[in-house]
């Protein structure tokens, strides 16, 4: 992530994500103490699956707004 730093685009919310966590939230806050705009997902990759099965899915994405 160090080296990748200057890739990532300052004026964009980041999500960081992993199955458990833990990786999701050291990258979390190197992200916020570099002067990223941050979040990671409560409940990680896996809780996210979880979430998005059946009608929660299309739920999901019905809630997304439109792209003009």
């Amino acid at each position: 992530l160090p080296k990748r730093l200057s890739d990532l685009d300052k004026s964009k919310l980041i999500v960081t994500a992993c199955p458990h966590n833990d990786c999701a939230i050291m990258a979390r806050m190197f992200l916020k103490l570099n002067g990223y705009d941050t979040r990671y997902l409560k409940d990680g990759l896996i809780g996210m699956a979880e979430f998005l099965r059946g009608d929660n899915a299309k739920e999901f994405v019905d809630a997304l707004p439109k792209k003009k």
